[in-house]
């Protein structure tokens, strides 16, 4: 069954940006090194400094390895001088999702 992950990386005062732009740059990189990763959703709130990744693997144990992805950790490890504590991560079961001209879960 796929997996979802809600990654939630909270920036340190002043680094927001830099926080959205590394996501953005390592996400359709690793989308083309993970044969798991599926698709993912990058979301923010510049207020709050809250960057958030909404992450499709196809299935729970390719979701949960992802720690232990060399190139994953040194993206993570990239990320905590602008973090404002750990990241947060959640796995879900995918149940279904909704895209216009799409139905499938």
């Amino acid at each position: 069954m796929p997996e979802g992950v809600e990654a939630t990386d909270r920036a340190k005062p002043g680094h927001y940006q830099q926080v959205l732009d590394a996501l953005l740059e390592f996400v359709p990189r690793y989308l083309n090194v993970n044969p798991h990763m599926t698709s993912c959703l990058v979301i923010g709130d510049a207020g709050q400094g809250v960057a958030r990744a909404v992450v499709v693997y196809d299935s729970h144990e390719a979701a949960s390895e992802v720690n232990n992805d060399p190139v994953f950790a040194k993206f993570a490890d990239k990320l905590v001088p602008l973090m404002s504590g750990a990241p947060e991560r959640v796995l879900m079961d995918l149940v279904h999702s909704f895209q216009r001209g799409t139905d499938s879960g």
